[in-house]
C-alpha cells in the first residue's frame, strides 16, 4: 500500500510536528508524475492494496496515436483509493499520411517502344500481285505487367469474295467503366472510316477506405487507437479494338488492321490514417475498486491521423494505323486508344482517441463518498484522403472521439 498526506519530520518544517516525527496532514498529498508511462500500475494483486492522500498524474502522450492513463488497475481483487486525486494527460495524435498512392503506370507507347516493354508488330498495307495472300494484322506480343492488351488488327485475304477480318476487342473486359467499348473494328468491304476499332474503357477507381466501426480496443495493459482502413488499388485501363482489315479483290489482298492501344495501369491505393490515442485517468480491468473521496480528470483524446490521397490512374495510349490501301483496295482500319487506369482508392482518416475519467471492464468500481469524475472533449476526426481526380470518390472521415465521465467496456 502507499499512503500520502505526512509532513516530513524536520524540526524546521513548519507543517511537521515534533522533531523526527510523522505527523499526518490531510492537505498535503505525494505526488506521482513520471515523464512518461502511467503514474500508477496495480496488476494481479491478490491482497488488499490501499493507495492514500496520493496524487498520481500521467504525462501528455507524445508517440503517434498513444494514450496517456493515470492509473491502471487490473486483474486484482481488492484495491481501494482514498483520498486520491488520478490526472491523465492529452492523448497523443494519430500519424498523418503524408505521401499519396503511387501513380499508374501508362501504357506503352507502340510507335517508341522501350527496352522491357512488349513488342509489337506492324499492319500490312494492301498487296496486288499474282502470289497475294493472307495480310496477318498488327498485334501486341505480350500484355503489360498490369495486364491490359490492345485488341488485334485483322486479316486481309486476296480474292474477290475475301472479306476483311475483324480487329479483336482490347482486355481486360472486366471491371471497366463501361462494358460496351473497347470492340474491335469490322472487317471490309466498308468504307475505311468504319474500320476503325474502338478506344478502350477506363479502370474503374479503386474503392476509397471507410472509417473504422469501433472507437479503439481495450486491454488490461491500457488503450489501442482506432485507425481507418486503407483505399483499394485502382483497376487497368482496356486496351482499344484491333482495326479491320479491308476487303481484297482479284489478285489483290487487302490491308490488315492496326493495333488497338494499351491502356493505362491503375494507380495504387493510399494508407489510411490512424487514431488518436485516448485520455483515460483511471482504467480498471476485471477488478475490485473501491473509490473512496476520489478526482478522477481526464484531458483531451488525440486528433486521428489524416488518409492519404489515392494514386492517379496511368495514361492509356493510342492504336497503329491500319495497312496502307492499293488501287481499290482502301486501307485498313486503325486500333483505338487504351483507356486510362482507374484512380487509386484514398486512405480514411483516423478516428480520434476518447476521453474518460474512469473506464471499467468487468465489476465496476465501488464509489464512497465524493467522487468527482471530469472528461474534457475527444479527439477530432482525421480528414479523409481525396480521390486524384474524382472528388465524388474521397475516402471517409474518422469518428471524433467519445468524451464521457463513467465508461464501460463491453465484453
Amino acid at each position: 500500500s502507499i499512503y500520502g498526506g505526512f509532513s516530513c519530520p524536520v524540526a524546521s518544517n513548519v507543517d511537521a510536528g515534533p522533531a523526527g516525527e510523522w505527523t499526518y496532514n490531510a492537505a498535503v498529498h505525494a505526488v506521482v508524475a513520471p515523464l512518461t508511462g502511467s503514474a500508477l500500475t496495480v496488476t494481479g494483486a491478490t491482497n488488499k492494496v490501499v493507495i492514500s492522500d496520493v496524487d498520481l498524474t500521467a504525462a501528455d502522450a507524445t508517440v503517434p496515436g498513444t494514450s496517456s492513463i493515470g492509473a491502471i488497475v487490473a486483474t486484482s481483487t481488492d484495491v481501494t483509493l482514498l483520498r486520491v486525486k488520478v490526472t491523465a494527460g492529452n492523448g497523443a495524435k494519430g500519424t498523418d499520411v503524408t505521401v499519396a498512392g503511387m501513380v499508374g503506370a501508362d501504357g506503352p507507347d507502340p510507335a517508341n517502344p522501350k527496352a522491357g516493354e512488349p513488342a509489337v508488330s506492324a499492319a500490312k498495307d494492301a498487296v496486288c500481285s499474282a502470289d497475294a495472300t493472307t495480310q496477318v494484322g498488327a498485334t501486341w506480343a505480350n500484355a503489360t505487367a498490369c495486364n491490359s492488351r490492345g485488341g488485334a488488327g485483322g486479316t486481309a485475304i486476296a480474292g474477290v469474295a475475301a472479306s476483311g477480318g475483324n480487329g479483336t476487342a482490347g482486355q481486360p473486359m472486366v471491371n471497366l467503366v463501361d462494358m460496351s467499348i473497347g470492340t474491335g473494328g469490322p472487317g471490309g468491304p466498308v468504307a475505311n472510316s468504319m474500320l476503325g476499332g474502338m478506344d478502350g474503357s477506363g479502370g474503374l477507381p479503386g474503392a476509397p477506405g471507410s472509417a473504422a466501426s469501433a472507437l479503439g480496443t481495450f486491454s488490461d495493459t491500457g488503450f489501442t487507437s482506432a485507425s481507418g482502413s486503407p483505399g483499394a488499388d485502382g483497376y487497368t485501363g482496356q486496351g482499344g479494338g484491333g482495326g479491320g482489315a479491308s476487303a481484297g479483290a482479284s489478285g489483290c489482298a487487302g490491308a490488315s488492321g492496326g493495333v488497338g492501344g494499351m491502356g493505362g495501369c491503375g494507380g495504387l491505393h493510399a494508407a489510411a490514417g490512424t487514431g488518436g490515442g485516448a485520455s483515460i485517468a483511471l482504467l480498471s480491468w476485471s477488478s475490485g475498486v473501491v473509490l473512496n473521496t476520489v478526482q478522477l480528470v481526464a484531458a483531451t483524446g488525440g486528433d486521428g491521423g489524416r488518409g492519404g490521397n489515392g494514386g492517379q490512374g496511368g495514361n492509356g495510349q493510342g492504336g497503329t494505323l491500319g495497312g496502307v490501301g492499293v488501287g481499290p483496295i482502301v486501307a485498313g482500319g486503325g486500333g483505338g486508344r487504351g483507356g486510362n487506369g482507374g484512380d487509386g482508392g484514398a486512405g480514411s482518416g483516423g478516428t480520434g482517441g476518447p476521453s474518460f475519467a474512469l473506464a471499467s471492464h468487468g465489476t465496476k468500481p465501488t464509489e464512497i463518498g465524493q467522487i468527482t469524475a471530469t472528461a474534457v472533449a475527444g479527439g477530432k476526426a482525421g480528414k479523409g484522403g481525396a480521390a486524384a481526380t474524382n472528388a465524388s470518390v474521397a475516402a471517409a472521415d474518422g469518428k471524433v472521439g467519445t468524451a464521457q465521465p463513467r465508461f464501460e467496456i463491453v465484453p
